[in-house]
């Protein structure tokens, strides 16, 4: 959806309010396609004083597997979007304000952006989940699985053998 943004830049207060939904079900974010259900945008674009703001609100509902144990997981991510828009800039070191020079927004690339952007570093089924057994694969939080979780790094097990010698006398 490219919105068409032509007498936003030079002035007069204008408004235009945003309300759809964008598909992103054919994105690929890590291997995996985790956008399964439309994202919800709503929010408006506005100029006032000369200044041109986004201000948007997207629901982004997320299917994808926990980072420790693997169980798929839903989750609703809440993104806000609040940013200035320029059609040209003197400086090119603004970070913080959307560059538009053809003054045509592309919201499915901007909300997609501003979206991955805002992704957890860790998707977590529970925030005390206990991952999978390093030896057996076992989900820990399915119950113990019984291995040996103490091991020796190989490198250092000459030193362990002395640290139980040392234990002994």
């Amino acid at each position: 959806m490219v919105l068409d943004l032509k007498g936003f830049f030079n002035g007069g207060n204008r408004e235009f309010k945003i309300e759809t939904e964008l598909d992103f079900s054919g994105e690929e974010y890590g291997g995996e396609h985790i956008f399964p259900n439309p994202v919800a945008v709503i929010g408006k674009i506005s100029n006032k004083a000369d200044v041109t703001h986004i201000d948007l609100v997207c629901k982004v509902p997320i299917v994808k597997s926990c980072d420790r144990c693997g169980k798929m997981t839903a989750k609703d991510l809440t993104v806000n979007i609040n940013r200035v828009a320029v059609n040209h800039l003197e400086r090119e070191e603004d970070d913080e304000i959307l560059l538009i020079p053809d003054e045509k927004l592309d919201l499915y690339e901007f909300c997609f952006g501003e979206i991955l952007l805002s992704l957890p570093m860790k998707h977590l089924c529970s925030e005390d989940c206990k991952g999978i057994c390093l030896n057996c694969g076992k989900n820990l939080n399915e119950g113990s699985c019984g291995c040996v979780t103490k091991s020796i790094d190989p490198r250092l097990e000459v030193l362990a053998t002395l640290l139980e010698q040392d234990q002994e006398d």
